[in-house]
């Protein structure tokens, strides 16, 4: 990427910012670095521009700083092109910045060469991430409570936490993925109630999640509305807190099944969690924590049976309804518990809580309490918020994340028979599965996480450049390419030979990976990064349609320096479907139209 070209730009511009002042006193190359973006616009050579304000504010306030127009014009004295490559240094009005002009043909070659022989991650690869100290990162994802179905809420917390997981060890954090599965309590012995009470023709050791979901929430229902019910549920439970083995060996089956359901889902989305925290592991010491905010006033239960939290929180309710299956004071014990346990395991900096918007009141209040028990790090608690979709809330509110996946890997199918022609044999399980859940994860990262999207399978089942199913697809196709060849090129190879215009398009767009997954992580916002791959698959689109790898003697260094470029744009696009959580698919299957004329003309 751009790295070699932002660090001599630093190193230029620091020693020039002041009259008097030591270059090593003012600033840092790393900084001036960070500042510097690749021009997006369409230009003869392409440009890097250090930005005037960003550099200022970065700068201690004193007199003897050098104006914009001194400095270019000192940088310019020192001789132009220079042995890096600029061959101009100008000024921008707007916004106010330092442009640099590279020449196009050694530009190529340094991003080029850098992006094939490079395979470490970002952290130590780009100057953007030079000044950035690795912390301690948890991400915990919201989950179901066990018993509860796995919703669309979840699958979008679960994916947006494997991405906020790679973004920030990209960034060179240390990561670990941590799963609070809520396990223990009277929606527990409700479920295992019912379920004893199925028709002896039901055969009990054959029993599916599906059908334990029913149970679950029948039983849920009559909790509220049968008090006999309700009654024999709380014997239930008090037997099991007391340790009644058979009911707790009953209870652990049917978890068991839950949790391969579960697993079975994240397994799909490409999640998979560091460490996973049963309630049920240590409900005493929740126990203890639930009295302890009693014992202090912190939560109050008032005489009309609802509760009442003593914090002072601006804008947020803290009186509610209680909940006597799921009451909120367990709810919050839980979270208390659960976060000092992480910090005593893992010694944090940062916390990730990520959940929708219906939980940002409940943890603007879990903050405070914990504060008030002493607990002075919880600073470092932070709920990334998921907006909740409304299409979900209103249509089929019952149905699972897997009832979605499932219509989705359908619809895969349907698509790739109705608009590639592909024949039963061809459409391989495996591949309607990935394109399906690519899909599901693009389309919805491609929108900012605080919006309301419409969901549309018109618009998540296609080929179009803005899918996942198409970024897969051009990813394999890809791949094909240096597969299929009997020809290798080496890194040090001649690029000059790349004179389109659509191949330095591409090469620019290439450059700028580090700066878009820069951004993607100071804002936690993937979609940041996907709006990227879009464009890389325009610009390969373009790139292919002219760039011909026929195979001719005298043309045999062409062919080396466009095979060079497009697996350096495969590489990228790897890199950026797995910061986004996605496993690229290979398949031996004939890419689509947009690739195939380009591809399939190589066969050396």
């Amino acid at each position: 990427m751009a790295s070699f070209f932002r660090w001599r730009i630093a190193n230029k511009v620091i020693p020039l910012i002041s009259e008097s002042v030591p270059c090593e006193r003012l600033i840092g190359p790393s900084t001036v670095s960070s500042f510097i973006r690749v021009n997006k616009f369409k230009s003869e050579q392409p440009q890097l521009f250090l930005s005037w304000k960003a550099l200022m504010n970065a700068l201690p306030q004193t007199n003897d700083l050098r104006s914009p127009n001194e400095l270019v014009k000192l940088l310019r004295n020192q001789g132009l092109p220079t042995a890096e490559g600029f061959v101009d240094i100008a000024l921008c009005q707007q916004p106010l910045s330092v442009v640099f002009t590279v020449d196009k043909h050694v530009f190529s070659k340094i991003i080029l060469t850098d992006i094939i022989a490079n395979d470490e991650i970002l952290a130590k690869s780009s100057c953007l991430f030079q000044d950035i100290s690795p912390k301690n990162v948890l991400v915990q994802c919201w989950t179901p409570k066990i018993g509860e179905i796995l919703k669309m809420s979840h699958f979008r917390s679960a994916i947006h936490s494997n991405f906020i997981a790679n973004i920030n060890k990209a960034a060179g954090h240390n990561i670990t993925k941590i799963n609070h599965t809520g396990d223990w309590g009277l929606e527990s012995a409700a479920a295992l109630f019912k379920y004893h009470q199925l028709d002896e023709k039901e055969p009990k050791n054959k029993i599916n999640a599906e059908r334990l979901f029913q149970i679950s929430r029948s039983a849920k229902l009559l909790f509220e509305g049968d008090l006999n019910f309700k009654n024999d549920v709380k014997s239930y439970f008090e037997k099991m807190t007391k340790g009644d083995q058979i009911l707790v060996s009953e209870w652990n089956y049917l978890k068991d099944i839950f949790l391969e359901h579960y697993n079975s889902i994240y397994k799909k989305i490409g999640l998979t969690f560091d460490d996973t925290l049963f309630d049920s592991s240590y409900s005493a010491e929740i126990e203890e924590t639930c009295k302890d905010l009693l014992k202090k006033n912190l939560v109050a239960i008032q005489e009309n049976g609802q509760v009442k939290v003593n914090v002072a929180v601006e804008k947020a309710v803290k009186i509610f309804s209680d909940n006597e299956i799921d009451p909120f004071l367990n709810k919050l014990g839980r979270s208390i518990f659960s976060a000092s346990h992480w910090k005593k395991k893992h010694n944090f900096d940062i916390m990730y809580y990520v959940a929708p918007t219906t939980e940002i009141n409940f943890i603007s209040l879990l903050i405070p309490v914990m504060k008030e028990l002493g607990h002075e790090w919880s600073d470092s608690l932070h709920q990334v918020k998921l907006r909740n979709l409304s299409h979900f809330d209103k249509k089929r509110k019952n149905k699972g994340a897997e009832f979605f996946m499932n219509q989705a890997k359908q619809y895969t199918i349907e698509m790739l028979k109705r608009d590639l022609h592909m024949s039963e044999e061809e459409i391989t399980c495996e591949m309607a599965e990935v394109l399906s859940v690519t899909s599901l994860i693009v389309n919805d990262m491609m929108y900012k996480r605080s919006t309301d999207y419409d969901f549309s399978w018109r618009d998540i089942l296609s080929l179009s450049k803005k899918s996942g199913a198409s970024l897969q697809f051009c990813h394999a196709g890809l791949k094909g390419l240096q597969d299929d060849s009997e020809y290798t090129f080496k890194v040090d190879i001649d690029t000059s030979p790349l004179l389109e215009n659509v191949a330095h398009n591409l090469i620019k767009h290439l450059s700028r990976f580090d700066e878009e997954v820069y951004d993607s992580y100071l804002n936690l916002e993937p979609r940041i990064l996907v709006e990227y791959l879009f464009s890389l698959w325009y610009y390969i689109d373009k790139a292919t349609n002219v760039l011909k790898l026929d195979i001719n003697d005298d043309r045999l260094k062409v062919i080396k320096a466009r095979l060079m470029l497009f697996e350096a744009a495969r590489k990228i696009l790897e890199k950026g479907l797995h910061l986004l959580g996605i496993t690229p698919f290979e398949t031996d299957y004939t890419p689509p139209d947009f690739l195939k004329e380009q591809f399939l003309e190589l066969k050396i």
